[in-house]
């Protein structure tokens, strides 16, 4: 080799093989001293940390609760799990009151995504979901299991004190609610994460979460990146903080640009979901499709209608409302807005109704079509608002518009192609 100028280097230098042993005994007084996987951090010697030095092949060590203290910001062979241990098959049971946190909708353990395109009202629904929960309220008519809720606001932080004014105006809730938020974001994707203080933090509190939300993903990275090591590191600690807590962890999350029903970032997410729910903002009146995308045992078809009102909370100094939405009500099925060419079933028996007698009231067309009143009271205000109906000049009943007839042509002509005998 020519150094200086191409002066030969009378060095005597290792040979290769020589060179490749110091490596290896170097790695190995790394693997061997307590952390393993350092790195120099350029000042003080070694900072002792999991995260970038394994692949997301090759998971972190310790990066998995074992029970009992456990500190998730280290690995090594002391922060390893104690003991495996093995359950004879006649020892497996399943009991079916511990599966649901939302019957047939959410686990009661593991990891779950509510995502979609912004201005979804993701979170304003979780909002809901998490409250209900905390109350033991059924949520979209479905048994929930009463649980202690940590919220974390990592976005938006603001707002939710709002939301809670509008909540407690649509609802009767009592003064004390098993639901605790936080509003300081975590690092839970970069390397020097805050797992381990996160988790130190609830205990502290004396909590006992059944339900940890994260609100949202990107604003709890910690600058890790969500297409790479990031996402990996941030489902590894979603995944500890479930078994840790023996919880369920929902975040909320965005989709890619290219594709608005995929998850943005790495696969590491799906992969390590649970359950996930796409949430998207429908046309028309303040409403959003929530599709089940993915569910392990389950039906991963399923499809709800969430209905938001705007409610006013108070008047500022200036004696302006102040106003936020609350979640109304959700239903189950796709629940079309009226504004498109094909009405949903609820939207087409009663315009089939009030076609058949324009006089009828909301009262009457609830025991006609065997339709809750709150419901059919929805429907006709969804119907106005697509301007497919209209209230009568005489004050009593309503009246079919243009673009509502064409609707209930739509669908005659659909269901002709079905083969089914009646039009409706």
């Amino acid at each position: 080799m020519l150094e200086n100028g191409g002066a030969q280097n009378n060095a005597n230098p290792d040979t290769a093989a020589e060179a490749k042993e110091k490596l290896d005994q170097f790695k190995q007084k790394a693997k061997d001293a307590p952390g393993m996987g350092a790195k120099p951090n350029g000042r003080n010697g070694f900072d002792f940390r999991w995260g970038e030095d394994y692949t997301r092949d090759e998971p972190p060590p310790g990066g998995r609760a074992s029970g009992g203290k456990h500190d998730y910001n280290k690995g090594g062979k002391d922060n390893a799990p104690k003991e495996f241990k093995y359950i004879a098959f006649e020892d497996i049971t399943f009991d079916p009151n511990e599966e649901w946190l939302v019957k047939k909708l959410l686990p009661l353990t593991g990891v779950a995504a509510l995502y979609g395109p912004s201005g979804g009202y993701k979170s304003f629904l979780l909002f809901d979901l998490s409250l209900h929960v905390a109350l033991g309220w059924p949520w979209a008519g479905r048994r929930t299991k009463q649980t202690d809720v940590v919220y974390i606001a990592a976005e938006g932080a603001g707002g939710f004190k709002k939301r809670k004014a509008g909540w407690l105006k649509r609802h009767e809730a009592p003064s004390k609610v098993p639901f605790h938020m936080q509003m300081v974001a975590p690092n839970l994707g970069g390397t020097k994460h805050d797992l381990q203080v996160l988790i130190e933090s609830v205990e502290k509190a004396e909590l006992k979460p059944g339900v940890i939300c994260i609100d949202t993903l990107a604003q709890s990275l910690g600058g890790g990146d969500e297409n790479s090591t990031g996402m990996a590191q941030f489902v590894s600690n979603a995944t500890a903080l479930a078994i840790h807590f023996k919880c369920l962890v929902i975040v909320v999350h965005h989709v890619g640009l290219s594709d608005d029903e995929r998850l943005r970032g790495s696969t590491n997410l799906i992969g390590g979901l649970d359950a996930s729910i796409h949430c998207a903002r429908n046309e028309g009146p303040l409403s959003a499709l929530l599709k089940v995308k993915k569910f392990r045992d389950e039906d991963s078809d399923q499809m709800l209608t969430a209905f938001l009102k705007l409610v006013e909370i108070s008047k500022d100094s200036d004696g302006d409302p102040v106003t936020t939405l609350v979640v109304d009500s959700i239903e189950a099925g796709e629940g079309d807005p009226v504004t498109q060419s094909k009405p949903s079933d609820r939207n087409r028996i009663i315009l089939s109704a009030i076609v058949s007698d324009p006089a009828t009231g909301a009262t009457e067309l609830s025991r006609k079509c065997n339709i809750n009143r709150d419901a059919v009271n929805r429907t006709i205000t969804r119907l106005i608002e697509g301007k497919l109906i209209k209230k009568h000049l005489l004050g009593t009943g309503y009246v079919v518009l243009k673009a509502g007839k064409d609707s209930l042509k739509n669908a005659q002509a659909d269901t002709k192609k079905d083969g089914e005998d009646e039009p409706f």
